[in-house]
């Protein structure tokens, strides 16, 4: 079968008499990465996508106001078993009498793998299935899907105990002024896309640091923003980490002491008092770091999974030592758990 990478592009109000009006793939692997599909529209199967024995993934897509009879978002058949991981379903429309998953609709053993994704408002249900079993697990779901286990979030409209996703902006049903015939609703979608705001939840959004802990980014793995995956105590689900909603920097590095973030490691070396404890987030850090004669623990989160030393890095940017003890440390002086790289000039131990 063939393979296609997709990466940042864009979906929009593409039309097809039959399978999906943004991208029909058979027998294929599909790599689809922060990219947008909104307003497309199919006469019959995916509106925005249609997998018939393909599998591959999906992550950091918008997938919105898309609309088909059956399938609204994407629809599965055939096997089709890709990955969506921070992936954000909303607005979409299965039309056909019955419920055929307005958000996302699998058959024929076609099982997803679903984490740290929304699905909102798609209608008439967010996920159906027929004959397939996907495996979504730390989501949020309007209308909740699974068993405890899957640690979904059960989501309501209008309902303060089970809150939505909290965007900051979105787009929305028109009812076109009759309420009591939903069959010719449509989806009025945002209009500027480049609004930081676009689908972006709120820093007290159900969906902060609540999607899967045992998410392993790569190096210099980011969200559609850039920002680097993860902040804070576990990656977001959606599109996007949030900021710090104090000082709007990413959230990288913790006091664990002093409960304090910080966007880099010397900061928070700066900050810190003896017998601190300093947990890093994975990603790249580039400095050059002095722990200025500090008694202080500064570890990777390697104690929860070893695989995090390979992707937490401290970047000396070949300008001198990356880790500098010079000011009288002693053996309370702790690092830990990190790979150590691009560093040139002598040792200061």
């Amino acid at each position: 079968g063939a393979e296609a990478t997709i990466t940042n592009s864009v979906f929009d109000q593409n039309l097809s008499d039959d399978y999906s009006g943004g991208i029909t793939s058979y027998n294929s692997q599909v790599k689809i990465n922060d990219s947008r599909f909104t307003r497309n529209e199919s006469g019959n199967y995916g509106g925005a996508i249609y997998l018939n024995n393909s599998n591959g993934y999906l992550q950091d897509c918008i997938i919105t106001g898309n609309r088909s009879r059956k399938g609204g978002g994407i629809y599965c058949d055939g096997g089709s078993s890709p990955e969506l991981i921070n992936c954000i379903l909303a607005g979409n429309y299965a039309t056909d009498t019955g419920d055929y998953g307005g958000g996302l609709h699998c058959i024929n053993s076609s099982n997803p793998d679903v984490r740290n994704s929304i699905f909102w408002l798609n209608r008439p249900t967010q996920v159906n299935t027929s004959y397939a079993y996907p495996v979504i697990k730390y989501c949020l779901l309007q209308g909740g899907w699974g068993t405890a286990s899957d640690h979904n979030i059960d989501a309501e409209l209008d309902n303060p105990f089970k809150p939505g996703p909290k965007f900051l902006l979105q787009g929305s049903w028109d009812d076109k002024g009759t309420p009591e015939d939903t069959t010719d609703d449509f989806w009025t979608e945002i209009i500027d896309f480049t609004d930081s705001d676009a689908y972006h939840i709120h820093v007290y959004s159900p969906c902060v640091d609540t999607g899967d802990p045992n998410f392993m980014p790569e190096l210099d793995q980011t969200d559609i923003d850039g920002h680097y995956r993860v902040l804070g105590f576990h990656i977001d689900m959606g599109i996007d980490e949030t900021l710090d909603p104090i000082n709007s920097k990413q959230r990288r590095v913790h006091n664990v002491t002093q409960d304090i973030w910080y966007e880099n490691i010397q900061d928070a070396l700066d900050d810190a008092v003896a017998n601190n404890q300093l947990s890093v987030n994975p990603g790249r850090y580039q400095e050059n770091i002095n722990f200025a004669g500090k008694d202080v623990t500064l570890a990777s989160r390697y104690n929860e999974n070893i695989e995090f030393i390979d992707v937490t890095a401290i970047d000396g940017k070949q300008s001198e030592s990356v880790v500098i003890f010079n000011q009288g440390e002693t053996a309370d002086s702790i690092i830990e758990g990190f790979t150590i790289i691009n560093e040139i000039g002598r040792a200061h131990v």
